[in-house]
């Protein structure tokens, strides 16, 4: 069961922007922190899973673990873009651990893929064979990262004004 921004009371959406902030609250914290009840944040919560507004919940490492690794963003460009092509490209992004965020997009570039390893001989072992050895990719520049100022996936969600 799909749902829409659109359906998500001011109620979820403020519980939304909590959990995205620190999952490790409870559902008495939540109750708490929203003047509501614990069995009907844990109903809500129950729902948002279940109905996949929730994809996933997951632990973020420090950005001092991620200091020990290199990572890079890499911009890469299809020889030629056709639905098969695509297709392919965006299985295999998905097939390796190495690749944490892979995005179609528009501009000079046709996707844009994060990547990380455990040094930079990894780096370069993995790059070479996953895209300079593609023959799909016409080319791809890889800025390795000297320091996240910020990284994250929150999405605010705002209130719907009362109606």
């Amino acid at each position: 069961m799909k749902v829409s921004l659109k359906e998500l009371d001011n109620l979820d959406r403020k519980l939304l922007n909590l959990l995205q902030k620190d999952s490790r609250l409870s559902a008495e914290a939540l109750a708490v922190t929203l003047n509501s009840s614990r069995s009907s944040i844990q109903r809500r919560l129950k729902n948002l899973r279940e109905s996949g507004v929730i994809a996933q919940e997951t632990v973020i490492l420090s950005q001092d673990v991620m200091r020990e690794k290199i990572s890079g963003l890499l911009e890469i460009r299809l020889e030629k873009v056709t639905q098969d092509i695509l297709d392919e490209f965006r299985a295999s992004m998905l097939r390796h651990d190495e690749i944490q965020q892979c995005y179609y997009v528009t501009g000079t570039a046709d996707f844009v893929v994060l990547v990380v390893a455990e040094n930079m001989t990894h780096y370069e072992d993995f790059t070479r064979k996953i895209f300079t050895e593609n023959k799909n990719i016409k080319r791809y520049n890889s800025n390795i990262i000297a320091d996240t100022i910020k990284a994250g996936l929150f999405v605010p969600l705002k209130e719907e004004e009362e109606k």
